[in-house]
C-alpha cells in the first residue's frame, strides 16, 4: 500500500496536469450505433473517455446505425434525449460522468396512391413474403425489399410510376405499356408512390372514293375525314398500292390538310391509293380507296359506243381502241367524228366525210409520211378510219404490214414507231428503189429474223438500242437505253433508212463507244465486275461497232473467278453477230502465260484489217472505216451488207469486197495470196478445222459446247477454272458468235484457238498444240488443216508467213 501510495505522489509531480483531469464512461446500451467522444468512439461495451481540459466542457456525439434511431441518452442516470439532436454537451461540474445510449429499430412505410384507370399494389417480398396491399405498408424494417406492380385497366396504359420522398421525386418508370409493370426497391426511408395512365389510343382509318373509272387527267377526291380516334388530331399519308405511281398526282382538297387529296393519274390503268392515319400517342390503322380505273380520254368518252360494239362489231371496236385516237392525251372519240357537231341522234353518221380535216389540217413535209400525199385523196384512202394505220394501200401487205400477232410474230417495215416516209419521201436525186431493194434483202429488213422477231424488244431495256430501230436512233442520238414500247403494241420493227439515215438521208454520226462499265457481269446477290472499253473512231462504221461490238469480253472471266464463291456453274457467252469486237480485239478470253519465256502477245497493235476505211496515203482504202467499207462495197447493191457471196452449199463464190482486199492482197506489205473465192474457201476451211480441234480438247476435259445441261464444275483453283471456261468462251465467240472471225481479225482469231488448245491439253502454256491436236480422235485431213491454220509445228511455230512478219504476227 505504502508503494501504490508513493509512486502516485511521484506522477503528480512530474505530471502536475493530470491531476485536474476526469473521465466519462461511455456505454452502448444497445449495439445499433455510436457515440463519440473527445476523438474516441464507442460502438459496444464501455469505454473510459479522458477529459484534460477542467475549465472546458466536451461533447459527445451519438450516432444511430442504418434503421435505427436515438431511443436514450441518459447522463449520470439522468435521459437528456430531445428528438432530433444528436450532439449534447457534457459539462465537468467538479466530477466525473457516465453517459449511456439506447438505440432502437426504425420502422417505414410505402404509401399508394390510387389512380381509377389502373390499379397499383405493393408487397413485402423480402426476408419474407408479405401481403399485397392497394393503400400501402407500414412497420417495414430497413434493409427489406418492396415490390411495386402497376396494371392498366382495359383500354387504359400505364405512362408512368413516380415516387416522392426524402430525396425528392424519382420516376422508376416512364413509356407506354397495356401490360403489368412491376418495380423493387430495398427499404430505407418512407415513399410515396404515384402511377399515370393514359388511353390506348383506338384509331380506326376510313376513305371514300370519289369516282372509280375516269379519264386521264380526271381528278378524283379521296376522303378520310370518317376516320375515327379517341387520340386526337390524327395526321393522314398516301401512298399509291397499285399503278404506276410516277403517273399519279395528289394534291390536298384544302392547302396543309392532307385529310382529303385529290387523284390524278395521267396514263391509263388501274390504280389504288392506302391512306394511314396516325395519332399523336402512336395509334395507326390503313384503309384502301377503291380500286380507280383510268382510261385515255378518247376510250373514256366513247364508252357508251364500245360497249355495244365490243360484241356487235369487235374488229371496228378494237381497231379503234388501239389506236392513237382511243390512247393519246387528247379525246378523239367515236362521236367526234360520227357525231361532230352533237347535233345528231343515234344512230350516228356511218359514213362521215372529210372529219379529219377537222384535226389534220396540213398534209406538209413536217408531217411524216405526207410529204408527197396527193391532194385529191383523202386520208381514209390509207389509213384505216378506226384503227389509224394505214393499211389501206393497194397490194401491199407483208412485209410492209404484219396482222400476225402470236408468238415469236415477224416484223414489219411499218410499226407504231415508223411510217412510209422512213423509206419513202421526195428526195431529190436518183431513185432510191434500188436502194430499198438492196437493203430489203439484207439482215437488217428481214422482218423473219431472229434480231427482229425473237422477242418483244421494244419492251426490253437495253435491248431496244440495237433491236428496234425507234431504240437505235434514240441511242445513236443521246445514248438513251429505255425500252419504249409496250406490249399491247403489236408491231415489231427492223432497222430501215430512217435508223442509219437522217431525214434528209444524210447519215447519222456516231461518236466512238466509251463506258467505264462497257462489259459488266453479276457474279452474285451483291458483286458485279465491270471491264472499261472505247473502241477506236472508225468514222462511218461506228455506227455498226454500236450493235456489232459484243456484249461481254473475256476479262470479265478473270475478273468472276476472282470471287471465291463464284462456282460460274453453266457458261458465260457472248451475243451474235460480233464481228467487230472481234475486229476491235477487245472480246476474246485472252490468256496470261509466257509460252517458251515468251509473253503471250495477241497481237493488239496490228490488226490491219481495222484499218480498213481509215484515211491512209498508205493503202487507199476510203473513209467510211472497217465495216462500212467491206460491207457496203457491191456496185448497186450496198445496202445488202454482203461481203461475199455463197451457193446452196455454203461455199464462197464471189468476193464482192475484192476491189478492197486487193488493196492489200497481195502486196510487199505481206498481204499473202490474192483473195479469190477459192483462197478465202481455204482459210474457212482451216479456221473450221481449228475449232474442231479446240471443241475436241474441250470435250476430252469434259467440257461439252454440245451438252444441254450446265458446265457445274470448271477445275481446281481459280486461275484453272477462269483459264477453262476462257478456252471455252473462245470457241463459242469463234463459232457461233462471230463465224467470219479468220476475216474480221485473221491474227487475233488463231491466237484465240492456238492458245485455248495450248492451255487444255495440259493446263500449261508450252507450245505443245501440234502434239495435243495430233492425238486427238479426229480425222487427219481436219488435224492437218488445223495445224496449217494455226501456224503450228512439233517444236512449236511453223517457218511460214509468222517467220518474217514478226511485227505483224508477234
Amino acid at each position: 500500500m505504502l508503494k501504490k501510495l508513493f509512486i502516485a505522489i511521484m506522477l503528480l509531480g512530474v505530471v502536475p496536469g493530470l491531476a485536474n483531469a476526469w473521465t466519462i464512461a461511455a456505454k452502448i446500451g444497445s449495439a445499433a450505433g455510436s457515440v463519440t467522444c473527445e476523438g474516441v468512439t464507442v460502438s459496444s461495451g464501455t469505454s473510459y473517455i479522458t477529459v484534460p481540459d477542467t475549465s472546458a466542457s466536451t461533447t459527445a456525439t451519438v450516432t444511430p446505425a442504418a434503421g435505427y434511431k436515438i431511443s436514450q441518452v441518459v447522463l449520470d442516470s439522468v435521459n437528456i434525449a430531445q428528438a432530433g439532436v444528436s450532439v449534447y454537451t457534457i459539462n465537468w461540474g467538479a466530477k466525473n460522468h457516465t453517459l449511456t445510449v439506447y438505440f432502437t429499430p426504425v420502422t417505414y412505410s410505402v404509401t399508394l396512391n390510387p389512380n381509377p384507370s389502373g390499379i397499383m399494389t405493393a408487397q413485402r417480398v423480402l426476408p419474407t413474403v408479405g401481403t399485397i396491399t392497394q393503400t400501402g405498408l407500414t412497420g417495414l424494417s430497413y434493409g427489406s425489399t418492396v415490390e411495386i406492380s402497376a396494371t392498366p385497366n382495359t383500354g387504359n396504359m400505364l405512362t408512368s410510376i413516380t415516387s416522392t420522398s426524402s430525396l425528392g421525386t424519382l420516376t422508376h418508370f416512364s413509356g407506354q405499356s397495356t401490360t403489368t409493370v412491376k418495380y423493387r426497391y430495398v427499404v430505407d426511408r418512407d415513399y410515396s408512390f404515384f402511377s399515370s395512365f393514359s388511353v390506348v389510343p383506338q384509331v380506326t382509318a376510313r376513305v371514300t372514293t370519289g369516282s372509280v373509272h375516269v379519264s386521264t387527267g380526271t381528278p378524283v377526291v379521296l376522303d378520310a375525314s370518317g376516320s375515327t380516334t379517341n387520340d386526337p388530331p390524327l395526321s393522314y399519308s398516301w401512298s399509291v398500292v397499285a399503278g404506276d405511281a410516277s403517273k399519279v398526282t395528289l394534291t390536298p382538297v384544302s392547302p396543309g390538310n392532307t385529310v382529303a387529296m385529290t387523284f390524278q393519274a395521267s396514263a391509263a390503268g388501274d390504280y389504288q391509293l392506302q391512306v394511314t392515319a396516325t395519332s399523336p400517342r402512336g395509334g395507326i390503322s390503313s384503309a384502301l380507296t377503291s380500286s380507280i380505273n383510268v382510261t385515255t380520254p378518247g376510250a373514256y368518252d366513247s364508252e357508251a359506243c364500245t360497249s355495244c360494239h365490243l360484241g356487235r362489231d369487235p374488229q371496228l371496236a378494237n381497231a379503234y381502241l388501239s389506236s392513237h385516237h382511243a390512247t393519246g392525251s387528247t379525246s378523239v372519240s367515236c362521236a367526234s367524228c360520227h357525231n361532230p357537231g352533237a347535233t345528231l341522234q343515234h344512230p350516228y353518221d356511218n359514213n362521215p366525210v372529210n372529219v379529219c380535216a377537222g384535226c389534220h389540217t396540213s398534209f406538209s413535209a413536217a408531217i411524216p409520211g405526207h410529204d408527197s400525199l396527193d391532194s385529191t385523196s383523202s386520208c381514209a384512202t390509207c389509213h384505216d378510219p378506226h384503227s389509224g394505220l394505214p393499211t389501206r394501200f393497194t397490194g401491199v401487205q407483208a412485209p410492209h404490214y404484219n396482222n400476225v400477232t402470236s408468238g415469236a410474230y415477224p416484223a414489219s417495215y411499218v410499226s407504231s414507231g415508223s411510217a412510209c416516209s422512213d423509206c419513202h419521201r421526195g428526195v431529190a436525186g436518183p431513185s432510191l428503189d434500188a436502194v430499198r431493194k438492196s437493203w430489203a434483202g439484207s439482215g437488217h429488213g428481214d422482218v423473219q429474223g431472229a434480231g427482229w422477231k425473237a422477242q418483244d424488244f421494244k419492251t426490253q431495256n437495253d435491248c431496244v438500242r440495237c433491236h428496234t430501230r425507234t431504240g437505235f436512233v434514240a441511242y445513236s442520238s443521246f445514248k438513251a437505253t429505255s425500252a419504249w414500247g409496250v406490249a399491247s403494241d403489236k408491231t415489231k420493227e427492223v432497222l430501215n433508212c430512217n435508223g442509219c439515215h437522217k431525214q434528209d438521208f444524210s447519215l447519222r454520226v456516231m461518236v466512238p463507244y466509251s463506258s467505264a462499265t462497257a462489259f459488266s457481269f453479276k457474279v452474285d446477290a451483291t458483286n458485279t465486275v465491270s471491264v472499261p472499253y472505247k473502241n477506236l473512231d472508225y468514222g462511218t462504221s461506228n455506227l455498226c461497232i454500236t450493235c456489232h461490238g459484243g456484249t461481254t469480253n473475256g476479262e470479265i472471266i478473270k475478273l468472276a473467278f476472282g470471287f471465291a464463291n463464284f462456282t460460274a456453274a453453266g457458261r458465260l457467252t457472248n451475243h451474235f453477230m460480233v464481228g467487230g469486237g472481234v475486229m476491235d480485239n477487245s472480246i476474246g478470253y485472252e490468256f496470261d502465260g509466257t509460252p517458251a519465256g515468251k509473253t503471250i502477245d495477241f497481237n493488239k497493235q496490228n490488226t490491219w484489217h481495222s484499218g480498213i476505211g481509215l484515211p491512209s496515203a498508205q493503202y487507199n482504202t476510203g473513209t467510211s472505216g472497217p465495216c462500212a467499207t467491206c460491207h457496203m462495197s457491191t456496185p448497186g447493191d450496198q445496202h445488202s451488207y454482203r461481203a461475199v457471196f455463197k451457193n446452196l452449199t455454203g461455199s464462197i463464190v464471189q468476193v464482192t469486197a475484192s476491189e478492197v482486199c486487193a488493196k492489200c492482197h497481195p502486196s510487199s506489205m505481206g498481204g499473202g495470196e490474192v483473195m479469190t473465192p477459192d483462197a478465202v474457201n481455204k482459210h474457212r476451211a482451216e479456221f473450221l478445222a481449228a475449232l474442231v480441234a479446240l471443241k475436241g480438247e474441250l470435250k476430252a476435259r469434259g467440257f461439252d459446247p454440245d451438252a444441254p445441261a450446265g458446265i457445274t464444275s470448271w477445275g481446281g483453283s481459280p486461275l484453272t477454272r477462269s483459264n477453262n471456261m476462257g478456252a471455252f468462251y473462245n470457241y463459242l465467240l469463234l463459232s457461233r458468235n462471230d463465224v467470219a472471225a479468220y476475216v474480221h481479225n485473221p491474227v487475233y482469231a488463231r491466237r484465240l484457238i492456238q492458245y485455248s488448245i495450248d492451255w487444255l491439253d495440259n493446263q500449261l502454256f508450252d507450245d505443245s498444240c501440234y502434239t495435243s491436236i495430233n492425238m486427238l480422235s479426229i480425222p487427219q485431213q481436219t488435224k492437218d488443216a488445223a495445224v496449217s491454220y494455226l501456224g503450228v509445228s512439233f517444236s512449236g511455230i511453223v517457218p511460214n508467213c509468222f517467220s518474217c512478219h514478226q511485227t505483224y504476227y508477234n
